[in-house]
């Protein structure tokens, strides 16, 4: 009777119409043999092998319950404790106490996916990864492990992959909000934008008071140049984000236009006598930047320092422009500038990456130490860091911050090409080689892979770089 009051159940609903389609006509089997051959149905759609199911149906969905194969009261102790942990944000001790939790217990899912959550917190992705992916093997309708690693995957830039698993997850939990936001911000970084408002629409259904989808949408509408809807989305995201003081409500006001300035209106033409229209400058110069008008944006984000030169946002974004038109020695004073007023870790990883452009190692170096100072710890960092540091001859650190760099995003090739370069001046030519053809097998596009393929070949040859 004890192991009867501990029992678990995973619960996932799917709508008959999208279960209808993908498992079986219900409504053709007779009365007395649908629960027997939905139970059959759902363990040969889903590759259920373990535990327990029961599959019922009401008028608009199938409602799948699954019990895992065993429980133990001392696992569930562990596991309890583990959640105290974790509230407290004490993610190694809550670690520690899953895994006591899985070595008395080691198929109830709920411990290998809070263990996949605790990495996450800790930012161990491919830890996390491993667990989430047992989670699901034990229970393939843990939707909740299907949207956290989508979300892992999400974040190594796999969006393709990521998509399908945060898609498995919306089938068997179609009404969360949070999945149809994160395929709305993959079908927006994929460009594929009627699917992303879709999402976004959905997900402002689902959660009216969340600014997140409406700044979506903004985004989306911003870069087809529907000023109007644009704005709208904007707005709605300045009352809803913390009464207009929250970080998206800070961009949004930002990014607010009005229209698109005609091609050849000068910007000296432009009167200054408010601080709405001084922030109309910043915004019609953004407006220019989106679209690639990089000549334009930096003459709009000048004309709008020459009224206020405190505004250390305003110095990042002329920057930003600069680099992106090759004025990086300009750039590189905007961001000194834009620092000088708030040293904040997002400008000096820009200063880094000015600095790199124009090969000044030691500059790099001392940009990108700050940076990490500061809290700025990406792949990126860590990949520019690897790079001056081997500019350097510093082979050893270089590896590192390399190793680092691939570990955080292993679609980042520039930090693997440098990776390869490092360990082949090392020695260690059979993981250079690894390196090398990673980048080779990718679907990218980059220029890397020639590059790629002229030390592979020096590398086969000779054994050296």
């Amino acid at each position: 009777m004890a192991e009867k009051k501990l029992r678990k159940v995973v619960t996932a609903k799917i709508g008959i119409k999208p279960f209808n389609d993908q498992i079986i006509e219900i409504d053709s089997l007779p009365e007395s043999e649908r629960d027997e051959n939905l139970v059959a149905a759902v363990k040969n759609k889903f590759g259920v092998e373990t535990g327990d199911i029961v599959v019922t149906m009401n008028q608009k969905n199938v409602i799948i319950k699954w019990y895992p194969p065993k429980t133990a009261r001392q696992a569930e102790q562990f596991h309890n404790q583990a959640i105290a942990y974790a509230k407290k944000k004490d993610f190694e001790k809550a670690i520690e106490s899953w895994m006591n939790a899985i070595s008395i217990n080691s198929q109830d899912p709920d411990y290998h996916y809070f263990l996949g959550v605790a990495n996450f917190e800790l930012k161990n992705y491919d830890e996390a990864s491993r667990y989430l992916q047992q989670t699901l093997k034990l229970c393939p309708l843990y939707h909740r492990a299907s949207l956290m690693l989508g979300l892992i995957l999400y974040k190594k830039r796999k969006f393709d992959v990521a998509k399908k698993f945060i898609q498995r997850s919306l089938l068997f939990n179609p009404n969360n909000g949070y999945t149809y936001l994160a395929l709305g911000n993959i079908y927006s970084i994929l460009r594929n934008y009627k699917k992303g408002i879709a999402m976004y629409e959905h997900t402002i259904k689902l959660m009216p008071e969340d600014p997140r989808p409406y700044m979506g949408l903004a985004k989306i509408y911003s870069l087809e140049g529907n000023i109007q809807k644009a704005n709208e989305y904007f707005r709605r995201v300045i009352a809803l984000d913390g009464n207009g003081k929250g970080a998206l409500a800070k961009y949004a006001r930002r990014a607010v236009v009005t229209e698109m300035p005609a091609e050849k209106e000068a910007v000296s033409s432009i009167i200054v006598d408010s601080d709405k229209n001084l922030e109309e400058l910043y915004s019609v110069g953004y407006a220019h930047y989106i679209a690639g008008d990089h000549i334009r944006a930096e003459a709009f984000y000048k004309k709008y320092l020459s009224m206020k030169a405190d505004d250390d946002f305003v110095w990042f974004a002329l920057g930003e422009t600069q680099m992106r038109s090759g004025k990086c020695d300009q750039a590189v004073a905007s961001f000194k500038k834009a620092i000088d007023i708030d040293a904040k870790g997002l400008y000096y990883k820009e200063l880094a990456i000015a600095f790199d452009l124009i090969e000044s190692p030691a500059d790099v170096r001392a940009a990108i130490e700050k940076a990490l100072n500061l809290g700025k710890k990406d792949h990126i960092i860590y990949a520019l860091g690897g790079k001056n540091l081997l500019a350097e001859g510093k082979q050893t650190e270089a590896i590192e911050m390399l190793d680092e760099a691939v570990k955080l995003n292993k679609n980042n090739f520039l930090a693997r090409y440098y990776l390869a370069v490092a360990l082949s001046r090392n020695g260690e030519i059979e993981r250079a080689i690894e390196q090398l053809e990673e980048i080779k097998a990718t679907k990218v596009n980059t220029p890397l892979k020639e590059k790629a393929d002229v030390l592979l070949d020096k590398l086969l040859g000779s054994g050296i770089d």
